[in-house]
């Protein structure tokens, strides 16, 4: 992954289009020295790609943010799995978190279906191909994904592979001379780049087979019969490769018969566009520490106690604590019952303070789903 060319300014340029000039809705109520964890937990079933994109992109958010990456590219993963835990500066988090989320559900949605459509070749030796049919400036991130889903990359561009196809021997004069032209070129540029011709039936099939020079023979949107003549002829001579026509019901019919399968063919396009769920789950110790310590007041300045006619339990208990020390038996009594409430307060803000900074997994969450209904937001 990190050969990949042009990774970084991919990652800033998907940073200065999210970002602007600044995320002012954690600029506007973030704390600068807020610290906080996020851990991305994986929402459905499926194959992990993307892990080393997402590092980079809270790197360069934040070099000094802490990332642990849990699983690995092309690992399995079913859905509540925690693929990565994020530590730091909070406000960095929450910047970072959608942009690494953008990268990693795309790039795992593709690794996901490739394994899913592969998984059908089971048994054959038929490899499936992905295309250059990408996202623009994303195409090495999702031929990456393709790979760790287990199919296979074909030519990544223009550059590192002849592709004759019929608009090409169209406009060269037909088959024989788009060939010829072709093999000239490569001569004198001195590139050794392998040529791969498209044939649309059995007739043009039978000029390549006829004139030669080529080192993979595309058969483009034929039937199977056909198909199974057309490697009979080619008998091994060259490289097939299926493409068109084919759907998820034909994909095993075509692959019996073709050792490649070009994966746009069937509706990979649209499959690619299913993004893999992941979620980023935030949570804040300096944050959680101050907002205990102005609940556990806004409890003791507002709740009331039935039969005090709406005092406050701050002011009940200031009352009662003068009471121990200067009032009769039952008023002393009554005093004592109502200091044990006095320390609670403070015995929370001690409880949930510690929480906070050392956290026991799962705790945090259940503590505050417990008390979430008694004390306001």
């Amino acid at each position: 992954m990190t050969d990949i060319a042009n990774l970084d300014e991919l990652i800033r340029m998907a940073l200065r289009e999210d970002i602007g000039d600044g995320d002012h809705s954690t600029l506007a109520c973030i704390p600068s020295d807020a610290e906080g964890t996020a851990k991305m937990v994986a929402k459905q079933d499926g194959v992990l790609c993307g892990q080393e994109v997402g590092l980079r992109v809270f790197q360069m958010v934040d070099p000094t943010l802490k990332v642990a990456l849990l699983k690995q590219d092309g690992d399995s993963i079913t859905k509540g799995d925690v693929v990565m835990t994020v530590s730091g500066h909070s406000g960095s988090i929450l910047t970072a978190e959608r942009t690494a989320l953008n990268f990693m559900q795309r790039m795992s949605g593709i690794a996901t279906e490739t394994r899913r459509m592969v998984s059908m070749l089971d048994g054959l030796q038929t490899r499936l191909l992905d295309t250059r049919k990408t996202t623009p400036n994303m195409r090495l991130l999702e031929k990456y994904a393709v790979a760790c889903g287990g199919g296979t990359n074909h030519r990544i561009g223009l550059y590192d592979m002849i592709m004759l196809k019929d608009n090409h021997i169209d406009f060269a004069g037909g088959i024989e001379s788009a060939i010829d032209r072709t093999r000239q070129y490569l001569k004198e540029k001195n590139k050794p780049l392998k040529i791969e011709i498209e044939v649309r039936d059995l007739d043009e099939l039978q000029r390549v087979l006829d004139h030669g020079g080529v080192d993979r023979i595309m058969l483009d949107n034929f039937d199977t019969a056909t198909l199974r003549e057309a490697v009979r002829r080619i008998d091994h001579r060259y490289e097939t490769e299926a493409s068109g026509g084919i759907t998820e019901a034909t994909l095993r019919q075509y692959a019996e018969e073709s050792r490649h399968i070009a994966c746009e063919e069937m509706r990979k396009l649209k499959v690619w566009l299913r993004a893999m769920r992941l979620k980023s789950k935030t949570f804040g110790r300096h944050l959680m520490y101050k907002r205990w310590v102005r609940e556990t007041l806004y409890f003791t300045h507002h709740f009331t106690l039935p039969g005090n006619k709406g005092v406050p339990l701050y002011d009940v208990l200031s009352y009662f604590l003068v009471g121990i020390f200067n009032g009769g038996l039952a008023q002393r009594a009554k005093g004592l019952a109502y200091s044990f409430l006095a320390a609670l307060p403070p015995l929370m803000i001690c409880i949930f303070s510690l929480i906070a900074f050392f956290p026991v997994d799962g705790l945090q969450d259940e503590l505050l789903n417990g008390l979430g209904d008694i004390v306001p937001e």
